[in-house]
């Protein structure tokens, strides 16, 4: 078996992050569709406003012959004030859908500790990895159909396995 050492521990590390890095990339949304609908309302108001003045004169005319002429004289004076105001509101709303593909493959990084070989916790990692108290291993997963997924795994205790999963 190979001892763990720290050039090992590392590159474990380091490809754990890689793996980590790329999971995050690519299961980033794949289409994101922003569309802005406009409404405006707009609202008209016409005021009219008559203010009425009207007045009546009665004249009387005398000729020289004597006869009298009356003539009513009307004066109108009236106003009429016109305004026309208009308010527009212009409202904006931004609606935002995201698609994201599900990924189809699920790798995973296993740890195991042999329950029944633990001699003492005071061992140094190197001995418990060589009398096979603890061990590394691989587990892998396809979606198969939906949510389920059906995969397998191996480490380095020598076992191997079959995995059925669901993701909701």
């Amino acid at each position: 078996m190979v001892k763990p050492t720290a050039i090992n521990i590392t590159l474990g590390l380091a490809l754990c992050l890689g793996l980590s890095f790329a999971a995050g990339r690519y299961t980033s949304p794949t289409k994101v569709e922003t569309r802005e609908v406009v409404r405006v309302e707009t609202k008209t108001v016409e005021v009219e406003r008559k203010r009425a003045k009207v007045r009546t004169e009665k004249v009387t005319e005398t000729k020289p012959d004597g006869s009298q002429k009356v003539v009513e004289v009307t004066t109108d004076d009236s106003v009429t004030d016109r305004s026309k105001d208009t308010d527009e509101k212009k409202q904006v709303e931004r609606v935002t859908i995201t698609e994201t593909k599900r990924p189809n493959w699920q790798v995973s990084v296993l740890g195991t500790v042999n329950h029944r070989r633990v001699l003492t916790f005071g061992q140094p990692i190197s001995q418990m990895y060589d009398l096979g108290v603890i061990g590394v291993g691989a587990h892998v997963q396809r979606r198969v159909l939906g949510p389920i997924y059906l995969g397998g795994y191996a480490n380095t205790n020598g076992d191997l396995g079959v995995s059925l999963g669901a993701s909701f």
